[in-house]
């Protein structure tokens, strides 16, 4: 599953005003993030963009 798809499913983006808990990034984009980046790693990538649209 992609980060955006997982962000998405999970609504880990979004809360209530008033509601959440403060977090780390890496606690925020999870383990399935941090797998796909050790995935880049190893086919060798140099750079990735990030894109946000708001």
């Amino acid at each position: 599953m992609s980060l955006v798809n997982f962000l998405r499913t999970c609504g880990a983006a979004h809360g209530h005003l008033g509601g959440g808990t403060m977090m780390t990034y890496r606690e925020f984009l999870g383990d399935a993030f941090f797998r796909d980046l050790e995935i880049l790693n190893e086919v060798g990538a140099e750079r990735i963009l990030f894109f946000f649209d708001n």
